[in-house]
C-alpha cells in the first residue's frame, strides 16, 4: 500500500534504480512462496515420524504452492506476482514430481504461458523488464559457477575471504546483470537511468528481501492471529521500512536525477536481448554483437533531422505545453500545465510532462518561456527543474509574487539557471530561426506595480519564424489585448499555425484578430466536453466557417508538426501517428 508514501520518495527511488522494490513483485513472492517452502520442510523434517514417512519435500512442495496462490489471489494480485506463480508453479511441481526444473525452461514456459493467457502480454514493459532481469540471472549462472570453483581451489582464499566472497560476489553480479539486461528497457519505456542503483541495491536489495518483506508478512499473519502482541510488534516493521527508506533517501540526496532521452521501444528490446545473449557465454557472442548493432541503427535513426523546426503541443489536459527543438539543437518549452489543484500539479509533472519530454528525446531545457501566472500554465513547472535542467526561464511582470511562479525562479535559481522578466519587443535569432515577442507591452505595469490588464490579457506571446514559416503561440490572450495587437501591426500577426489563445474560450479568438492571422492551422490545448469549460462551440464555428483545420488535444491527443529547412510542414497526432502536410494553396508566403 503506497498511498501514504510521499510523492518525493517515488521520485527518490527512480533515482536510486531501486523503483522495483516499490512494487509487489516477483522478488516479493519468491520471499514468501519460497520462505513457506522451507519453513513447512522444516517443520516436516523435524518431526520424526512425518520425515520418515513419505516424501518431505513433495508434501511442503504442493503446501507452499496451494498457499502461494492464495497469497497471489487474496493478497497480491497484480501481473509481475501471476508471472513469477507460474514460474514457481513449475519448481514446485517439479519437487512434487522429484525432477529438477530449470531455470531456463522454467523461464521459457512461464514466457509461452502468458502469451496464450494475454498475447498483449510480451509488449507491455513489466513483462519485458521482468524476463529481461530473469533471462540475464539464469544465463550468467554457468560464469558464476565458474568463478565459485576458481575461488575454491586451494591456496586461493583463507576460509573466511572464501565465505565473505561467496555472499559477496552473487549479489554484486546480481546487480550488475540485472542493471545491464533492464537498462536498455528503462530508458525505453520511462527516459530513466540510474548507474547508482549498481551500489544501492546491493544493500536494498537484501534489506528488503531479509528484512522489509519477512518482518511485514510475519506481522501480518500475527495480526491476523493475536491482534494484541501484534499491536506491542507494530514498531518492527516500521523501522524495517525506515531503514529501507532512510537508505534510499540518503542516496537520492547525492544522485543526480535518472531522467534521460528515452529510446525507441524497438532498441530498448533489443538493447536487452544483447546483453541477454553476450551473457550466455561465446555461442551467444555472435548473435549478441549483431543485435547490439541493430540496437544502434535504431537509436541513431530515431534522432530528429537537425535541420527542421520540430514543435509538439502536448496533451496535459486543460492547460498548455509546448516544446520545440530549433535547428542546432536547442529545446524551447512554452508552460507546462498543470492543474487548479495543488496535489495534481506533481502528479501531472511527473506522469505527463517529464515521460512527455523524454520520449521527445529531450534532456534539458535550454529557455522555458511562461506565458502568465495561472496553475494551468505554470503548476507543474517548478517541479521540472528537478528533473530536466533548465538554462532559462522567461517570465512577464504580471503575476510574479503568485506562489508557482516563485517557486519555479527558486527552484531555477538554486540549481543554476536564470531567470528573466520580459516583454514585447525584443527578437532573437537562434540560428535560422527567428523568436520575436510581442506581448505584453513595454509599460505593462502602472507606476503602482498594479498590472494594467488581467494576467491573461498579459500573456508572453511569442512567434516563430523558420524557413518562411510562422508559428504564432498566444498563451491566454483576451480579445482587449488581441485588438490591440491587430491595431498595431496586423501584418505582424501572419502565421501559418496558431496556438489557440485561452483554450478556445468566448474570451480569444476575435473575427478580427483570425482575418489578421489568417492560420492553416489551428491548435487547441484543452478537453472537448459538454459545459462551460472551453473550448466554447461558438469559437471552434469561427474556424469551421473559415475552413480552418482545428486540432484539439483533449480530443485528438498531442499533435507534433515539423518544418523542413525547405518550408514544408508536416504534421500528425499521436494517437494515430499519421503524417500530414499543409496544403500548398492554403500556406501564407511572407513577405
Amino acid at each position: 500500500d503506497k498511498d501514504g508514501l510521499d510523492p518525493r520518495l517515488r521520485d527518490w527511488f527512480g533515482d536510486t534504480g531501486t523503483a522495483h522494490l516499490l512494487a509487489i513483485s516477483g522478488l516479493h513472492l519468491a520471499i514468501v512462496g519460497f520462505g513457506l517452502y522451507r519453513l513447512l520442510l522444516f517443520g516436516l523434517l523435524w518431526w520424526p515420524r512425518l520425515a520418515q514417512a513419505g516424501r518431505p519435500p513433495a508434501w511442503a512442495a504442493a503446501a507452499a504452492l496451494v498457499l502461494t496462490w492464495a497469497y497471489v489471489v487474496l493478497v497480491a494480485r497484480s501481473d509481475a506476482t501471476f508471472r513469477a506463480a507460474l514460474v514457481m508453479t513449475l519448481v514446485l511441481v517439479g519437487a512434487v514430481l522429484a525432477r529438477r526444473a530449470t531455470g531456463l525452461r522454467s523461464l521459457g514456459l512461464a514466457a509461452i504461458g502468458l502469451a496464450i493467457v494475454d498475447p498483449h502480454a510480451p509488449l507491455g514493459a513489466s513483462f519485458q523488464l521482468s524476463f529481461a532481469a530473469a533471462g540475464a540471472l539464469v544465463a550468467c549462472q554457468p560464469a558464476l559457477r565458474s568463478l565459485d570453483t576458481w575461488l575454491s581451489e586451494p591456496g586461493r582464499l583463507e576460509p573466511r575471504g572464501l565465505r565473505v566472497a561467496r555472499w559477496l560476489l552473487p549479489g554484486l553480479a546480481a546487480s550488475v546483470v540485472t542493471f545491464a539486461a533492464t537498462a536498455p528497457l528503462t530508458l525505453a519505456w520511462f527516459g530513466q537511468l540510474a548507474p547508482i542503483g549498481l551500489l544501492v541495491n546491493l544493500v536494498a536489495v537484501p534489506l528488503t528481501a531479509l528484512a522489509v518483506v519477512p518482518v511485514g508478512a510475519g506481522w501480518l499473519v500475527l495480526a491476523c492471529v493475536w491482534p494484541a502482541l501484534a499491536g506491542l510488534l507494530a514498531p518492527l516493521p516500521e523501522v524495517a521500512g525506515d531503514l529501507l527508506l532512510g537508505l534510499v533517501r540518503g542516496w537520492a540526496e547525492v544522485a543526480d536525477a535518472a531522467t534521460q532521452p528515452a529510446w525507441p521501444h524497438l532498441a530498448g528490446a533489443l538493447g536487452a536481448a544483447a546483453v541477454v545473449l553476450a551473457l550466455v557465454g561465446r555461442r551467444g557472442w555472435p548473435w549478441a554483437g549483431v543485435t547490439a548493432a541493430a540496437c544502434a541503427v535504431v537509436v541513431l535513426a530515431h534522432g530528429p533531422a537537425t535541420d527542421a523546426l520540430h514543435v509538439t503541443f502536448l496533451d496535459v489536459g486543460h492547460g498548455d505545453a509546448i516544446v520545440a527543438r530549433l535547428p542546432g539543437d536547442r529545446i524551447l518549452l512554452v508552460d507546462t500545465g498543470g492543474s487548479f489543484r495543488p496535489d495534481a500539479n506533481r502528479a501531472i509533472a511527473r506522469t505527463t510532462l517529464v515521460p512527455a519530454l523524454t520520449r521527445l528525446g529531450v534532456d534539458r531545457v535550454d529557455l522555458l518561456v511562461i506565458s502568465h501566472a495561472h496553475l494551468d500554465h505554470v503548476g507543474a513547472a517548478w517541479q521540472l527543474p528537478g528533473r530536466l535542467p533548465v538554462r532559462e526561464v522567461w517570465l512577464p511582470w504580471c503575476g510574479t509574487q503568485a506562489p508557482p511562479v516563485r517557486r519555479l525562479a527558486a527552484a531555477t535559481l538554486r540549481r543554476g539557471g536564470r531567470v528573466r522578466m520580459v516583454h514585447g519587443g525584443p527578437r532573437l535569432h537562434w540560428g535560422e530561426v527567428q523568436l520575436d515577442l510581442l506581448w505584453p507591452e513595454v509599460d505593462a505595469l502602472r507606476a503602482d506595480g498594479a498590472c494594467r490588464t488581467s494576467l491573461n490579457g498579459g500573456s508572453v506571446t511569442l512567434r516563430l519564424t523558420y524557413a518562411g514559416r510562422r508559428l504564432l503561440l498566444t498563451g491566454d490572450l483576451e480579445a482587449e489585448s488581441e485588438a490591440a495587437l491587430v491595431a498595431a501591426d496586423p501584418a505582424a500577426l501572419r502565421a501559418d499555425v496558431l496556438k489557440v489563445g485561452h483554450h478556445g474560450s468566448r474570451t480569444s479568438s476575435t473575427s478580427a484578430f483570425l482575418d489578421a492571422v489568417q492560420p492553416s492551422l489551428a491548435v487547441v490545448p484543452g478537453r472537448l466536453a459538454p459545459g462551460r469549460m472551453p473550448p466554447h462551440q461558438s469559437v471552434l464555428a469561427r474556424f469551421q466557417r473559415r475552413a480552418i483545420p482545428t486540432w484539439v488535444t483533449g480530443r485528438d491527443g498531442a499533435l507534433s508538426l515539423t518544418i523542413g529547412a525547405d518550408g514544408r510542414v508536416r504534421w500528425w497526432g499521436h494517437r494515430d501517428g499519421s503524417p500530414r502536410t499543409l496544403p500548398a494553396d492554403r500556406v501564407l508566403r511572407p513577405p
